[in-house]
């Protein structure tokens, strides 16, 4: 789903139904870096950009319904 990124994290995915999803970026302080609240929908694909981050190790959790999903990631610079 991701892996290591330079300026921009891409997110894409499907649901089983539609949900408010946030998309969290997350340091491995566990401060929140940047967030994306999108309205009920069924797909994902969105692009978070990175040319502010630091390199180094992050986490995007993707949460909706309750549900929890994350992936660590590296920010390469």
């Amino acid at each position: 789903m991701f892996g290591a990124a330079n300026d921009e994290i891409r997110i894409t995915g499907v649901l089983y139904n539609s949900e408010v999803v946030t998309i969290d970026v997350v340091n491995v302080v566990g401060q929140v870096i940047a967030t994306v609240n999108l309205d009920e929908t069924s797909a994902l694909n969105e692009t978070i950009s990175t040319v502010g981050f630091a390199a180094g190790v992050y986490f995007v959790r993707v949460s909706a319904k309750g549900q929890v999903a994350s992936e660590k990631i590296t920010i390469l610079k």
